[in-house]
Order: C-alpha cells, then structure tokens, then sequence
C-alpha cells in the first residue's frame, strides 16, 4: 500500500521504510503533479504534523515509525489561495440492500489512482455514508449506468453473473463519420498497442489479440454528428472505441484512437477527451439476488449527446428509409 490523500484531503502516514529520509524528500515523492517548492511553502505553514508536534523544517530527518500527519486542501487555500476540496456531481437511479446504481458523470474516474483520492466511488460512499465496492467499471471519460455493491459478498456475486455473461451493456456512441454498413457484429480480436503511444492503448490484433464482439446499429444523424447504439459481449479493454475505428468511424473527441500513424506524435499521456462520444446508457440482467429483471437506463445530457433525440427523429437523409424508429433504444429479443 502507497500513501495517498483520502477523499477529504487527509493524509496519515507511518513511514514504513528502514532507512533516515530529509521531509521534504519524503513529501516530493508522493506526487508528480506538486513541485518541492510546493512542499517547502506548505512545511512553512506549521500543518504538517510529525509524531503530532507541527514541524517546519525541511530537513528534518524522518525515520521508520514517524508518523506524518496534515490536511492538504486546508494547506492548499492557505499557500495556493485555491479551493481544492471538489464535488463530483452524480445521480442515483437505483438502490437496495445489495447495489447501487448511478449515473456518472464523464471525466471522472470511478476509484482512486495515484497520491490523490478524487473518485467517483468515493463521493458516492461520502454522500451515502456507505462502504462500496466497484462491479461495473467505466473509464474516466465515459458517462452513463454504473454499480456498486454494499458488500464483498454482493460483490462477489454480482461479478459472478457479469463473468457468466448475464450482464447485457448497452452503449450510445458519437462519430463524425458515418459507417458503410448501418448494422453489424465486429469479432475482430483486440491487443495491447505499442505502450509507447500511451500504457493503455489497444488495437486490433488478428494474431495475438483476444476474442471481442460488438454489436453495432446506426440509429440517426444530426448536424455532423452521427450516432450509434451498441452492445458489448466481451469487456475487453477500450473495446468499442478499438472497434469503432477498425471500421472508419472512430468515437467523437477520441484523440487517443483519432490517428492511423502515431509516429510523428509523442507519447499521449495527458490528452483530454471530456466531451468523448461514449455513453453507458442502459444495463440489463436478472439480478442475482431478486431472480428479478432489472433494467436501468441513463439519457445523456452532455455533448456530443445533446442533439441524440433529434437525430433519431430526423435521420440522416441517404439512410432515411432504413433508420429504425424511435424504438430503437430498445434491442430486440433475437439480438440479445
């Protein structure tokens, strides 16, 4: 386990290691993001507790068993003048005795990564006063229907159905180009990409990529936005936007999958994709602990989504006749 900052800001740390180490050493390598001058302003600011007597200097030798104790958003307005303690907007669609269902906002990650704890999970646990495990992932800048279990117990069993394939995800995706076939299953296998491009990236890979399926149906266009429903049978990894650009229509705002030849770019450690055009918009499955049907739906209300409903009323006009109605939200039994 690393030190980190709790959702709240708090850090309480025992230095764990065998070795003297200067504070201010030891506080410069607990993130990336804050620079040692940082750290030396906020020792300044005599809120860093060490074994419970506040401690200014920064070199101030730390040993094993030295506890570390401080506040950061309370040394954050002091010495930054700025308000670091933000809440994560989200709605609750459903809850009972084993799960909890939400609706997440896109740009925030479900739980925490790294020194800082600014995660959707634990808001949520924040606001509901709840200890909540994550079954149902979204990467950071997808929207839409996610779980959380109330226990290990619900948890393991939950994760039980989703392995079994009980767990039918229904997304909604954006592109600013327009696929040749208007419906289809994409098998092709996906892999991991070169790691020098960005550690997460994937692509499709006929030999040495795993088995993935998508199903993909055009439901309308608007403006030069065009929209699609689909369905994941496999949860591989980034899997619809891979997907989306084997076929030449890759997810709108998705700078990560927006290039065919990457060798003149650096590494994309830090590209923003807030406005990516994916959504999590519905979950169905016989919940285990009920055996009773649940589906839960999520509109999104965010771009590239805002004009999805006029789109499927006003379809693009080349596939005017073939566009389904309205009712295409919902999938057919024999698709499922």
């Amino acid at each position: 386990m690393k030190p980190y900052l709790n959702f709240d800001g708090h850090f309480d740390w025992v230095y764990q290691e065998s070795y003297p180490q200067r504070l201010d050493q030891f506080l410069g390598g607990l993130s990336s993001v804050i620079s040692r001058t940082v750290w030396v302003k906020a020792l300044g600011t005599k809120k860093i507790m060490l074994n419970g007597v506040p401690e200014s200097k920064k070199g101030r030798l730390i040993r094993q068993g030295d506890r570390i104790v401080f506040d950061f958003y309370a040394m954050a307005r002091e010495i930054l003048g700025e308000e670091l303690c933000l809440k994560i907007p989200w709605q609750k669609i459903y809850a009972d005795d084993n799960l909890v269902v939400v609706n997440k906002p896109s740009g925030v990650l479900m739980h925490r990564i790294g020194f800082f704890d600014f995660s959707l999970v634990s808001q949520v646990e924040k606001d509901l006063g709840l200890s909540l495990h994550v079954v149902h992932r979204l990467d950071k800048a997808t929207s839409g229907v996610c779980v959380f279990a109330k226990s290990a117990m619900a948890a393991a069993t939950f994760q039980k159905t989703m392995t079994e394939g009980g767990i039918h995800k229904i997304y909604l995706a954006a592109s600013h180009f327009l696929l040749k076939k208007l419906s289809g299953v994409n098998e092709e296998p996906i892999g991991q990409d070169d790691p020098r491009i960005h550690s997460k990236k994937q692509k499709v890979d006929p030999e040495q990529g795993v088995r993935a399926r998508t199903r993909y149906r055009y439901i309308g266009s608007k403006d030069d936005l065009h929209y699609y429903m689909l369905r994941i049978f496999t949860g591989r990894q980034h899997q619809i936007r891979v997907h989306m650009q084997s076929m030449g229509a890759h997810l709108a705002f998705d700078e990560l999958y927006s290039y065919t030849d990457y060798s003149k770019f650096p590494p994309m450690y830090n590209y923003s994709e807030e406005n990516l055009g994916l959504h999590a918009y519905r979950l169905r499955f016989i919940c285990p602990f009920t055996k009773a049907l649940r589906i839960f739906t999520a509109s999104p209300i965010r771009y590239p989504f805002l004009s999805v409903e006029e789109a499927l009323v006003h379809p693009h006009r080349e596939f005017a006749l073939h566009t389904p109605p309205k009712t295409v939200f919902h999938w057919k039994e024999q698709e499922e």
